[in-house]
């Protein structure tokens, strides 16, 4: 849906909505993520109970260009599809995140795979990669 829209490219015909950018040709990996306006920090930031402030284990991923909140990953590693067989990998932690972004994120199947083919769920998954291989490469 177009209110779910922040940002995003297209190759060859804009998106029903005509949000985004509109390109001829397929760009790089690295040239759609900036053209997109994906090229932002994701961290993780402890959460609290609202009630009374206590910390709990779970981290929310947030946007680090304005502090957006865009979700929560940590039960799906510690039990997402497949979590039995990667528990406590880098490849655990990658699975999850991809299940978040193709199960969880977004409200609706159309969104989520919008987003995660062409939007920001291909940057959160493409970040996601690329952290697990620089802790991989420094183990």
């Amino acid at each position: 849906m177009a209110h779910e829209f922040e940002s995003g490219l297209f190759v060859g015909e804009p998106a029903w909505h005509r949000l985004g950018v509109v390109l001829e040709q397929p760009p790089s990996i690295d040239d759609a993520i900036r053209l997109a306006g994906l090229d932002w920090e994701v961290r993780l930031a402890p959460l609290a109970l609202a009630e009374d402030g206590r910390a709990v284990s779970h981290r929310a991923t947030v946007r680090g260009s304005d502090n957006a909140i865009l979700g929560n990953v940590v039960p799906l590693f510690e039990g997402g599809r497949g979590a039995e067989l990667s528990r406590g990998t880098l490849w655990g932690a990658y699975n999850a995140v991809t299940e978040y972004i193709t199960h969880e994120r977004g409200r609706s199947d159309d969104a989520r795979v919008e987003s995660a083919w062409f939007g920001e769920g291909a940057r959160l998954a493409r970040r996601a990669l690329d952290v697990g291989l620089e802790f991989a490469r420094a183990a």
